[in-house]
């Protein structure tokens, strides 16, 4: 039943972008309907679907480590301080399960898998969008602000941090679009179309994971796919994007939300007509010119040039970061922290602090930690500066405080059988897995420094791209696309052969 199987894949691609517009899916009611929705989805898998289950260990071994993880934190409900939290946890989780195993069930065919990046960005760019509109037609447009950091684009996530690294994934996933020359010229013209807006917005929350999480993210993409129309959309994204964003720094009504009613409405109007003009030249820079024709791998020299300088800026970026943040002691207190971007070059952080406490946590109860949900309570005893905070800001130290070693060993087996399958993946069809691959490294390296394992809609956007590596790794082919086989000729305007969405 073919198109029940579309219908399941088109459930599942809405989803994220659906609860993005009730707060990112975080609170009860609409958390609870997604979850019920998941497992209705793979019972429906299990009808339609003639091989639902997969085959290989390593697929198993990133379903099991979500199950038992599953349990394991439902089972911390009899010992954690915080029962609530736990049972909001574990629903969470169950959601994350059950979209999963469908996920897996979907994404075999190779057209399905085609079209997980495309609906992603849609909806990620929808949910952008509605977060830039007070900015660029204010009065007409009104949102919802934070007093604690006040001018940050949040909504409708409801949290600048989570904005950002939802933008930072628009725009892997569009530059990964508007790269691969095997898709349809308009759908390529849209995607880069797309990236001057999704990277003003990711700008506005004033992240620095969320630039962390891009810089991972592109640099995978280069070293993935070391071809010329791939490294060209990332070229012609920054150069498109750059303008755009610099505009936003300068204008305090777009950037801070300040200033006069008239002052905001022309700024807001100059900012829409920036970010039209940037599109549309991402958008020919892509499909015109004689540049857009070039086409080929580069040389094995560079190719050896991007891995080693790849990998030199995301380890140094990374140990920098982590250094800093967990030797300052106390960085900032809790003043509201205004929209200025002198933060993005700033290394003030409470993260230190969030840190230190888990890990004292972690080590008062290895085995079996406080309890899902628990470091709430450890924070509010044993914190050193009088900040408000439920989370550890890190999925790695939060699962090693709350859920101990049991709970810290099936996080790592689940996200070791995912890498495995991505391998395998990739060593099968880098144009399909090029993309998933780095969108799941920017939320994993933006989830060692943030909740967001705790918003579902970023959940589910990693837990999707999971899935399809996943799918494609454990499924058989007669004719396996080799990495050595990646496209490197432009579609021509007849398609000699045919082109699956």
């Amino acid at each position: 039943m073919p198109w029940i199987r579309s219908a399941i894949a088109g459930a599942l691609l809405t989803g994220p972008a659906l609860l993005g517009f009730f707060a990112g899916g975080y609170f009860d009611e609409p958390r609870l309907w997604a979850g019920v929705i998941a497992w209705l989805l793979v019972i429906a898998v299990a009808v339609a679907c003639p091989r639902p289950w997969p085959r290989r260990l390593a697929a198993w071994a990133a379903i099991a480590g979500l199950a038992g993880l599953t349990l394991w934190t439902a089972l911390s409900i009899g010992w954690t301080p915080l029962r609530d939290a736990a049972l909001a946890d574990t629903q969470r989780l169950a959601m994350y399960l059950g979209a999963l195993i469908a996920g897996v069930a979907v994404f075999r065919a190779r057209g399905t898998a085609r079209a997980v990046e495309p609906a992603l960005a849609l909806g990620i760019l929808a949910l952008v969008v509605e977060g830039l509109s007070e900015r660029l037609l204010p009065g007409l447009f009104t949102l919802e602000q934070s007093r604690a950091a006040p001018g940050r684009l949040l909504q409708p996530l409801t949290y600048w941090n989570a904005m950002g690294l939802l933008a930072a994934m628009g725009v892997l996933l569009c530059v990964r679009i508007a790269g691969d020359v095997s898709r349809p010229a308009w759908m390529r013209a849209a995607a880069a179309a797309a990236t001057p807006t999704l990277a003003t917005g990711g700008y506005l929350t004033l992240s620095r994971g969320a630039v962390l999480a891009v810089i991972v993210g592109l640099i995978l993409l280069a070293l993935l796919q070391p071809v010329r129309p791939q490294l060209r959309a990332m070229a012609v994204a920054v150069v498109c994007a750059a303008p755009a964003v610099a505009v936003s720094a300068v204008l305090d009504g777009v950037r801070a939300l300040e200033g006069s009613a008239s002052a905001r409405r022309t700024e807001g109007l100059i900012m829409l007509a920036v970010l039209l003009v940037a599109s549309a030249a991402a958008a020919l820079a892509t499909t015109r010119g004689p540049w857009a024709q070039a086409a080929g791998r580069v040389s094995p020299p560079v190719r050896r040039g991007l891995a080693i300088t790849g990998a030199l800026v995301a380890v140094g970026v990374v140990v920098t970061f982590s250094v800093l943040t967990m030797e300052r002691e106390h960085a900032v207190d809790a003043r509201e922290e205004r929209a200025s971007n002198a933060r993005l070059v700033s290394s003030d952080s409470v993260r230190g602090d969030f840190w230190r406490v888990a890990r004292d946590v972690f080590a008062d109860d290895v085995l079996h930690g406080i309890g899902s949900g628990g470091y709430a309570a450890a924070w509010l005893r044993e914190r050193p500066i009088a900040y408000a905070a439920r989370d550890a800001h890190s999925l790695y130290f939060e699962t090693a405080a709350e859920l101990g070693i049991v709970g810290l060993g099936l996080l790592l087996v689940m996200l070791g059988g995912i890498a495995a399958c991505a391998r395998e993946a990739v060593r099968r069809d880098r144009v399909v897995a090029a993309g998933p691959v780095a969108v799941l490294a920017a939320w994993a390296v933006h989830a060692g420094l943030d909740w967001d394992w705790e918003i579902p809609t970023l959940a589910l956007i990693a837990v999707l791209m999971a899935a399809v590596l996943i799918a494609q790794a454990d499924e058989e082919r007669s004719t396996e696309i080799l990495a050595s086989r990646e496209v490197a000729e432009p579609a021509p305007a007849e398609p000699r052969h045919e082109v699956v969405l």
